[in-house]
């Protein structure tokens, strides 16, 4: 699957995005393309609409091992704890980096790309990348 990257000020970027309703192969498909694509241009988190898929999901990455890939199909944040301020960049921004206050720590409850609910909770790094 061939994606392409979708840059500001694309008016994709900011459209609310539609629940994804099928857990297929061709989801899986669309994941597993996403992944390597965040992962060729050293990104640690893609969501849709990046690629102009302007569904509710995402994908990500920080360390960049394969076991550490992670999807989120219809995510949900709660129980955001704390605020803390670091710099951070969007591969839909190229070259731009900016301090952004984000919770220091998150629970987020969404499906894996087969429907199975899932939730897990962060702090640091991934808190933010959610």
């Amino acid at each position: 699957m061939k994606l392409s990257l979708v840059t500001y000020p694309d008016t994709r970027l900011r459209e609310t995005c539609s629940p994804v309703e099928s857990f297929n192969g061709e989801l899986r498909e669309l994941t597993d393309a996403m992944l390597q694509f965040m992962i060729e241009r050293n990104g640690v988190g893609l969501a849709g609409p990046q690629v102009g898929v302007i569904k509710r999901l995402f994908v990500c990455n920080i360390t960049g091992e394969p076991d550490d890939n992670q999807v989120y199909i219809n995510p949900e944040l709660v129980d955001l704890v704390g605020a803390a301020e670091g710099e951070e960049g969007c591969l839909s921004i190229p070259g731009i980096n900016v301090p952004v206050r984000r919770a220091e720590r998150a629970t987020i409850r969404a499906y894996d790309v087969e429907g199975n609910p899932i939730e897990h909770t962060a702090e640091g790094l991934l808190a933010r990348v959610w």
